[in-house]
């Protein structure tokens, strides 16, 4: 079982003897409650996936919105809203008293001190919180909540067009110094970096089909310029792919059309999982008003595809089409191909195609040429279709994030439902 602990930066053995380490731990361990009360509310409550959308930077967004749907199943089972009042109550009483120890501090109380025999022994994190009430269980997926929130409240695009972290504003609304602003930040994204490649690893371990790429995963995982735990694009993403059908999750895909600079409207298209192709057909939602998938989260792509300023953009209809025929997972797949498949400049010479710098006498050579072969054929798809930064032809694809189709299509009275 994980604690409130476990959602500090602080080691649990960090000595904890001052009065100014103590004020320090309790004040961050009360906003960061906070962060939990509010991102179990918009989990639970509100149900707003899309809020659960961290900067962690490693080019990642499609493990996280796999392990919300993941999470969600989860807690489909054991959720209910008697739980959800109880465990903020729980919240509350701990808040409560971590106030009152910091009131005690004022006024220069001495904290409960420890010996074993004559010895003394220094009070270690752990055993303050412990010992003065100031620290409760807590699940992992509330562990993982908070993180995904936090990442995701305090991002925000700067003046060059890239998502970072609102360091001022993160340490205006929690109270904390800028130094340990950036600690908290980059603690909590290499956390979710290893939970990311874990789960990447459970979906690969309960697929009997993918058993060949563990190796290849093995020797292509490596940690990037600020330490996180980073796995090549394409393969990651393969692997995510077969989960999504496994588990039978919807892909909802939106599509930005654009001529030239000037925007044309949103087309909408929902693919569900088709067990006997293994892959995802095209949903009418004209024809078939289903409620369920509509309302159901799911595995949404952002993408834009822009049509020259010299020529005429073709209809909804033709656009659905012409997207269909080359298919939803061959799309996806060619631009995790073309994109760069690690960040950072430390693995620069892995970023356009790890798998060609593997070993030719290494014992998986035959997978490494099989996944490497997939690799270049999804470039050329890439090329040749429009699913590149420089050609976006047909879909390029911007983010993923975890939404209901419903919501989705609310979002922009523009939108356009697809029709086959």
């Amino acid at each position: 079982m994980l604690s409130t602990i476990d959602i500090l930066i602080q080691a649990p053995s960090s000595v904890m003897n001052d009065n100014k380490a103590k004020h320090l731990v309790l004040n961050l361990k009360i906003a960061l409650i906070d962060q939990l009360k509010r991102a179990l509310f918009i989990f639970f409550v509100e149900k707003d996936y899309t809020r659960f959308d961290p900067h962690v930077g490693e080019n990642s967004c499609q493990i996280r919105v796999c392990q919300i749907l993941d999470l969600l199943d989860k807690q489909q089972i054991t959720f209910s809203m008697d739980l959800y009042h109880q465990r903020i109550r729980q919240l509350e009483k701990l808040t409560l008293n971590i106030n009152l120890v910091l009131e005690s501090l004022k006024k220069h109380v001495v904290i409960k001190r420890y010996h074993k025999g004559q010895a003394f022994i220094k009070s270690t994190l752990k055993d303050f919180l412990e010992t003065n009430k100031c620290y409760c269980d807590l699940f992992e997926h509330e562990i993982f909540l908070v993180h995904t929130f936090l990442l995701s409240h305090y991002k925000k695009v700067n003046g060059i067009g890239d998502t970072c972290i609102d360091l001022v504003r993160l340490q205006d609304e929690l109270g904390l110094s800028k130094t340990l602003a950036e600690k908290l930040v980059h603690r909590y994204q290499v956390r979710l970096s290893e939970w990311s490649t874990e789960f990447v690893r459970k979906c690969l371990n309960s697929s009997p089909k993918l058993k060949n790429f563990r190796s290849i995963l093995d020797k292509l995982e490596y940690r990037d310029d600020d330490f996180r735990r980073v796995l090549p694009l394409f393969l990651m993403t393969k692997i995510l792919i077969n989960y999504l059908l496994i588990s039978k999750k919807t892909i909802l895909v939106v599509t930005e059309r654009r001529h030239g600079i000037h925007f044309i409207d949103h087309i909408y298209m929902i693919f569900k999982p088709d067990n006997i192709s293994s892959t995802f057909v095209l949903f009418d939602i004209n024809l078939n008003c289903d409620e369920l998938i509509l309302n159901t989260p799911c595995f949404v792509v952002y993408g834009t595809v822009v049509y020259q300023s010299y020529c005429n953009p073709e209809s909804d209809i033709s656009y659905v089409k012409r997207f269909s025929q080359l298919g939803i997972l061959d799309i996806i797949m060619a631009n995790m191909a073309i994109h760069p498949q690690y960040s950072g400049n430390r693995l620069l010479k892995y970023k356009s195609n790890p798998y060609k710098l593997l070993s030719d006498e290494a014992e998986d050579i035959v997978e490494i040429h099989d996944i490497m072969h997939k690799f270049n054929k999804k470039i050329e798809v890439a090329t040749k279709y429009g699913c590149s930064k420089e050609n976006i032809d047909l879909f390029f694809i911007r983010h993923i994030i975890c939404d209901t189709p419903i919501n989705q299509m609310k979002a922009n009275i523009k939108s356009k439902y697809c029709k086959e």
